[in-house]
């Protein structure tokens, strides 16, 4: 089994594929960024949830199981029907794609396996501040189960 198919591979695979097919110009945030939302009026949240692997034999090629989340942040300031633009984009680029996963910490060009989303939810986390505007934000969430094997 190579050592190269490994959680931050699969990390840096999709966060890779995101940053070169995701077709709209909004900043994304990864995990460990920071970022002053106060200056911009969209943003997006790419993160891995959750990890798991099925017991398999030791001779087997790894298959890791994954759920990853794409917020998307829309101050209400910009049109109505913006947040349903950047979702609509968020799922035409994450459904159904294989996503190669490459060894990054070399050179980033053999790839070791894919990563494929599979049943994407949209979940509306949006909420409104009845006492202020400065709190409102229309937030959508897009989940998704994935699978990554290595080749």
């Amino acid at each position: 089994m190579s050592e190269e198919f490994n959680h931050q591979s699969i990390t840096a695979g999709l966060q890779t594929w995101w940053s070169d097919q995701f077709p709209l110009s909004v900043q994304t945030i990864y995990p460990g960024m920071t970022i002053d939302t106060s200056t911009i009026d969209e943003w997006m949240d790419l993160k891995i949830d959750t990890w798991s692997r099925k017991p398999q034999r030791a001779t087997g090629k790894r298959l890791i199981n994954f759920s990853m989340t794409v917020h998307c942040f829309v101050k209400p300031a910009i049109e109505t029907y913006r947040i349903q633009t950047l979702v609509d984009a968020a799922r035409k680029t994450l459904s159904q794609q294989n996503i190669p996963v490459r060894d990054y910490d070399n050179s980033g060009s053999p790839v070791v396996g894919y990563a494929r989303l599979i049943e994407i939810e949209v979940r509306d986390l949006s909420r409104n501040d009845l006492n202020s505007n400065k709190h409102n934000l229309h937030h959508v969430a897009i989940s998704s189960s994935g699978i990554a094997q290595e080749l």
